[in-house]
């Protein structure tokens, strides 16, 4: 009987550290200024803040894989456009989206660390990633790659 309430109890407590981890607050700065943060599509730095961004949550969903979830209402129409390549009311609910990174883009340690990624995963390559547009959140599924590889 106590070794059924131990097991229970230890499960419980798995389970809401998990819950707390899988979606929080993001203690990330994400730039979405494009090529060199000088204008353009993707994102082109991520730093480690020491408070969390209130309008982007993170939720990990793989050993490198995480959806950067960012409030629309928090996004002017020069970001949206940073982020979808046109403002987000251009869009129509049938069509899919994706988010465009222009440039490779390397992660540092401190920041893959926060996402609670596997640390040799810390680059984002270019290319295009799924993007959900809804009615309060805009939702961009990263995968993140090992440095070196194909």
């Amino acid at each position: 009987m106590k070794s059924r309430l131990y097991l229970t109890l230890v499960i419980l407590l798995l389970y809401a550290t998990f819950a707390t981890y899988a979606q929080s607050a993001a203690p990330i700065g994400f730039d979405i200024r494009g090529r060199d943060c000088s204008g353009g599509l993707g994102l082109c730095s991520a730093n480690k803040m020491s408070s969390p961004n209130n309008n982007i949550s993170i939720q990990k969903t793989g050993e490198n894989v995480f959806v950067l979830a960012i409030n629309r209402s928090s996004l002017s129409g020069a970001e949206q456009t940073s982020i979808a390549g046109q403002p987000f009311s251009a869009f129509q609910a049938n069509l899919p989206t994706s988010f465009t990174q222009t440039d490779d883009l390397i992660f540092d340690s401190e920041v893959v660390q926060a996402l609670g990624l596997v640390p040799k995963y810390k680059l984002l390559k270019k290319g295009s990633y799924p993007m959900q547009i809804e009615e309060n959140v805009v939702k961009i599924t990263l995968t993140l790659a090992e440095v070196g590889k194909p």
